[in-house]
């Protein structure tokens, strides 16, 4: 395939980029290794505090950092979905959703969820969820604000 005009030649040539395909020079390698290293003693000290929490909250800890969901939830989903099949409720898809996660909340304690200024609206806020904030940061609810960056 043919670059187009100033590809990506031309833009190494603007950066000064002199190396080869999947080449990193020494220098940008050890200034990485470096960045690296300064997190080496923080991290050790996270594991240090996660080596010390009792059995059951680390293992609390450690499902939910395993990526893998409860076997709960395929039941309750599938139950939600006979449910739906069977009334064929008309309803938004906002009001869809906030079906779906009254149930998938409750079971996946993991689910974090939020909206910026249309809570009401868009049906995010579902009756299991706290309000997370400063003070309180059990909450699985974040108000984003308008910006809607945290989003």
């Amino acid at each position: 395939m043919r670059e187009a005009r100033g590809g990506r030649q031309a833009a190494k040539e603007a950066y000064g980029w002199t190396g080869g395909p999947f080449e990193v020079p020494a220098d940008i390698k050890a200034m990485w290794e470096q960045t690296g290293e300064r997190g080496g003693a923080a991290r050790a000290e996270w594991q240090s505090r996660l080596d010390a929490l009792p059995q059951g909250k680390r293992q609390k800890f450690e499902a939910a950092m395993s990526g893998e969901i409860p076997n709960k939830l395929v039941s309750t989903v599938r139950a939600l979905k006979k449910q739906m099949s069977e009334s064929a409720p008309k309803m938004a898809t906002r009001a869809a959703s906030e079906k779906a996660l009254e149930v998938i909340n409750p079971v996946v304690r993991e689910t974090l969820g939020g909206s910026a200024d249309l809570t009401g609206s868009n049906n995010t806020l579902t009756s299991d969820l706290s309000i997370f904030t400063a003070d309180d940061r059990k909450g699985r609810y974040v108000y984003y604000g308008i910006r809607e960056h945290g989003m």
